[in-house]
């Protein structure tokens, strides 16, 4: 004799009942940040995801206050975008702060020595303040200095140039005044 104690649920109890396998929104959200997460890692760029699970939380916060706040629930939608991802990995929103040798303790003809094994840029991201910072091995250490002085140093010594052109200019139109009122 077999005994059955699944039974389908009744349309009152799915109301409140979860499915076993389900995933939430926000972990289906974790799921693809991380997947963003892992190309710019790859590719050895800052990204700040931080920004974009924050910016996520307050996206779900005002949309689940539109969804309380509404009489008519069928005139919302109910999907939840993620957003452009891509967007937390646009250099503008960097700025280069420092470089730290990454030393490792290593077994060298019988000796214990600290060795330099790499390098670690870090990086402070401009709209939220918060620092992230990327370990570059020594092997990458070349190609990843050539991109860092093209993308951060290169542009800091441009505006530093503009702002010292800029106060030299200041101080002819100054002196201008000055020789003026005499």
């Amino acid at each position: 004799m077999e005994f059955n104690i699944f039974r389908p649920l009744t349309e009152e109890e799915k109301v409140d009942s979860i499915p076993v396998k389900h995933t939430s929104v926000l972990d289906s959200f974790l799921k693809e940040l991380a997947k963003y997460q892992t190309k710019y890692q790859k590719l050895l760029r800052p990204y700040d995801s931080y920004s974009a699970r924050m910016d996520f939380d307050s996206y779900l916060k005002t949309k689940s206050e539109n969804l309380v706040n509404t009489i008519d629930k069928t005139l919302i939608s109910t999907k939840i975008d993620f957003g452009e991802l891509d967007t937390y990995a646009e250099l503008s929103r960097f700025e280069f702060i420092d470089k730290n040798e990454v030393m490792t303790v290593r077994l060298v003809e019988g000796m214990k020595k600290e060795i330099i094994s790499g390098f670690r840029f870090k990086f402070k991201c401009m709209p939220r303040g918060n620092t992230l910072t990327i370990v570059v091995s020594a092997t990458q250490l070349g190609d990843f200095e050539k991109w860092l002085d093209k993308e951060f140093l290169k542009k800091e010594e441009k505006e530093e140039e503009k702002d010292s052109a800029d106060t030299k200019e200041a101080d002819t139109d100054s002196e201008v005044v000055v020789n003026d009122l005499e």
